[in-house]
């Protein structure tokens, strides 16, 4: 009991020559010797043993950093440790190793989360084609040297189906003009036919003046008979002899005669005229040669025309979103247009190109740069299908799954 009570010794450093190994008498008895020296004060180091830290006593000035009992051989090395090596191993670790792995999860929380926010469209790539609802139209200068009579000037709105040009023949065009107008109008009746023969002077028709004379003929014997018919049925009442009904022959010899004329007025049309294509807005230039253009409304559709290759054709439907890219404006500095497929035709060929698609864009060629693009003819770049907007976790998914 009394050996428990007493406390402990500090180990005594023995000061031996410098140039000696040094010694620790431990409380036991046990000696110690002194692996190695540093100048270090002799109150600051301590000995590591199973029984717990051992203080050395301040009895000398020679430091040690390492002893070995005497008796112990190589294997049991008792180590010394100094001021600073004891502040490292008690000390508090920064707050980079206390929250490492919570740092690290959350961060791949993050990486999880904006991958499933951001998305990656697959996307099928087309040559594109901007094009007008309704195309320019454009005639060149061997039409002023065929059609002698230029009916419109710079500037002239005109309607679809208005005469531009006519040539030089036998008949008057304005006569042959109002005539067209008429038989354009007229609605025919199974039952009566009436023609205005009142607003009209004498014509002058060229090619198709015989087919009106025959139609003039047809068109008196019909209301010749049908006056006598209406004279035959007053005077049945009255008891005289009734007029044989014809009415049905002249009738059809009257229609005959008319559907004849009219084709006539059609062919003359076709061979002697030029019409306007679609609405819009006359401008002939004369320099360095001559040339007609027709230019359409600013309400016109633009569409974009695409050429759908026939790899991953499958994937294209209606209503998909379409990205296109002109070559005349470069997408960093102008940006994009956007618009939607309306509608997709197959194509008979046997080329690489199976689909031909329209995507409507806005009324207003704008950019995604808020860039306003004028129209051009034959504008072209390239465009991209977007058939299917998938997240970007979706689409590493896929790809590690195949």
């Amino acid at each position: 009991m009394e050996n428990k009570n007493k406390k402990a010794k500090p180990a005594e450093l023995q000061p031996d020559d410098k140039n000696k190994a040094q010694t620790i008498t431990l409380p036991d008895g046990q000696v110690i010797k002194i692996k190695g020296v540093m100048n270090i004060k002799p109150d600051h180091l301590e000995i590591n043993k199973e029984d717990g830290p051992i203080p050395l006593s301040p009895s000398t000035t020679d430091q040690v950093i390492m002893i070995q009992p005497a008796d112990a051989g190589d294997n049991s090395e008792i180590q010394l440790r100094e001021e600073n090596v004891q502040e490292i191993l008690t000390a508090v670790p920064n707050w980079m190793i206390r929250w490492g792995n919570t740092l690290f999860c959350a961060l791949i929380l993050l990486l999880l989360a904006i991958a499933w926010m951001v998305r990656y469209p697959q996307i099928v790539s087309t040559n594109v084609q901007l094009v007008n609802e309704f195309p320019a139209q454009y005639l060149d200068s061997d039409y002023f040297l065929k059609y002698e009579h230029l009916l419109v000037a710079t500037g002239t709105d005109v309607r679809h189906n208005s005469p531009l040009m006519v040539k030089e023949t036998d008949a008057v065009y304005s006569d042959m003009f109002l005539l067209k107008s008429i038989t354009d109008t007229l609605k025919l009746n199974s039952r009566t036919f009436e023609f205005p023969f009142s607003e009209l002077s004498v014509l002058s028709l060229g090619e198709v003046q015989d087919e009106f004379a025959r139609f003039e003929d047809s068109y008196r014997l019909y209301q010749n008979n049908k006056n006598e018919m209406a004279a035959s049925k007053t005077d049945s009442y009255a008891g005289n002899t009734v007029i044989p009904d014809d009415r049905v022959h002249y009738f059809r010899k009257l229609i005959e005669d008319y559907q004849q004329m009219k084709m006539a007025i059609e062919a003359w049309d076709e061979k002697n005229v030029v019409r306007a294509a679609l609405e819009g807005k006359v401008e002939i230039v004369h320099q360095p040669m001559s040339y007609l253009k027709i230019k359409p409304p600013q309400r016109a559709r633009y569409i974009a025309r695409m050429q759908i290759p026939l790899v991953n054709s499958g994937k294209v439907a209606l209503n998909q979103k379409v990205q296109v890219r002109l070559d005349n404006y470069p997408e960093m500095e102008f940006g994009i247009l956007e618009g939607t497929i309306h509608k997709i035709k197959r194509t008979n060929s046997d080329s690489e190109i199976a689909y031909v698609a329209e995507a409507q864009l806005p009324a207003r060629l704008i950019t995604s740069y808020k860039k306003e693009i004028d129209f051009e003819e034959n504008l072209s770049g390239s465009g991209d299908i977007i058939v299917k907007n998938t997240r970007l976790i979706e689409q590493f998914l896929t790809s590690f799954r195949h």
